[in-house]
């Protein structure tokens, strides 16, 4: 925990616990539709966005019990909530908090947890392509070439959201959940100091 310059101003904020669960969770949960909208798949067909949800978090966790997958999934998830919940509290007992309103506060929160989260995804990417390198194809050969066709032929949504191994896709998702962290001690914070914190 943080110490608060002075007691009295001690304000709410996500503890590492809470910030586990919401990521644990809500990642999980949020990874397929947040890369259908991203990618565009989701155009013509609203009807997906309801059970992607639950197909997500169904996919991420067979990825997550393999050996393989596990710098990809779950590692860097628990990893980020840790790290986001520590920057949470820092900033929610920063001298100056309760000086901004709830539309900056939302703001930094998203953003700070969409950095650190990407950043943490892409630190276990790349040690997972040490680990597990990908098979190499030789340039020119007809599987190259039918390779580079095949992601030629791929939305620019789904090539923006994968890239560097699917850092902005990460990045979305931990903004997202960073708003969600904030918002309910956001809101605590004001009731209790209206006269500083009221946004």
């Amino acid at each position: 925990m943080i110490p608060a310059p002075n007691s009295a101003h001690l304000r709410y904020a996500p503890t590492t616990k809470a910030a586990l669960a919401g990521f644990l969770i809500g990642g999980p949960l949020l990874w397929l539709p947040v890369y259908a909208v991203i990618s565009g798949a989701v155009a013509g067909r609203p009807s997906f966005i309801s059970f992607a949800p639950i197909l997500g978090f169904w996919l991420w966790l067979m990825a997550a019990v393999s050996p393989k997958f596990w710098l990809l999934t779950w590692i860097p998830t628990a990893s980020a909530a840790v790290a986001c919940s520590y920057a949470l509290r820092a900033f929610a007992r920063s001298v100056w908090y309760g000086k901004i309103g709830s539309a900056i506060k939302l703001t930094t929160s998203a953003v700070l947890c969409g950095v650190i989260s990407g950043a943490i995804f892409e630190v276990g990417y790349q040690i997972s392509i040490i680990i597990h390198p990908e098979p190499r194809i030789a340039e020119g050969s007809a599987q190259a070439i039918a390779l580079a066709n095949y992601q030629s032929q791929l939305p620019a949504g789904h090539q923006f959201a994968m890239l560097f191994g699917g850092v902005p896709l990460v990045v979305v998702i931990g903004a997202v959940l960073g708003v969600l962290l904030c918002w309910p001690s956001m809101y605590r914070n004001a009731s209790m100091h209206p006269k500083t914190d009221a946004g």
